[in-house]
């Protein structure tokens, strides 16, 4: 190797060495800038996703503690089924115990209710879900935004939920 390296003329050599400058700084971008910066993306998303969950329990805190105070819980009409926890973990593990584990990609705060995102969940599993949330819990669909699926019978979701009665209870 040395031997061919010797026999190369020097304007070969120097167009060699920067081929191989310019391939270790891509390399160099591709394995070590690109994915820190893409982690750093992630974490960022997260914070502002956790930021927005916080304003919204610090929004509900007075509330909750007024409603501790008083001796009043969540449970009555507006909750059917629903224990007095917190709607968000609620429709969470409602969904999960529905069979949409694989499809839930997100459930967060939003306004008075909850945010869910699915995807390629199966149509009619989500309508019965949907339909078992508002008879048995009191928790309403008061936007709901669906796309066809990548399969069959399969679809993209995007829901708003509520409590039915936000003002009783």
């Amino acid at each position: 190797m040395r031997e061919y390296w010797n026999n190369l003329r020097a304007r070969e050599q120097r167009i060699l060495l920067l081929g191989a400058g310019a391939l270790a700084a891509a390399l160099a971008f591709l394995f070590l800038v690109e994915p820190t910066l893409e982690a750093r993306q992630q974490a960022e998303q997260r914070l502002a996703e956790t930021r927005a969950q916080l304003s919204w329990m610090e929004a509900r805190a007075e509330t909750v503690a007024e409603r501790a105070d008083t001796g009043e819980t969540t449970r009555g009409p507006r909750t059917g089924g629903r224990s007095g926890g917190s709607l968000l973990a609620h429709v969470d593990a409602a969904a999960r115990a529905a069979g949409l584990a694989g499809p839930l990609q997100r459930v967060r705060p939003s306004g008075d209710g909850v945010s869910v995102l699915l995807e390629d969940a199966a149509f009619n599993e989500l309508m019965l879900w949907l339909g078992e949330l508002e008879t048995e819990d009191g928790v309403v669909p008061v936007r709901v935004s669906l796309e066809r699926g990548s399969r069959s019978g399969h679809v993209n979701a995007e829901l708003q939920l509520e409590p039915a009665d936000p003002d009783n209870g």
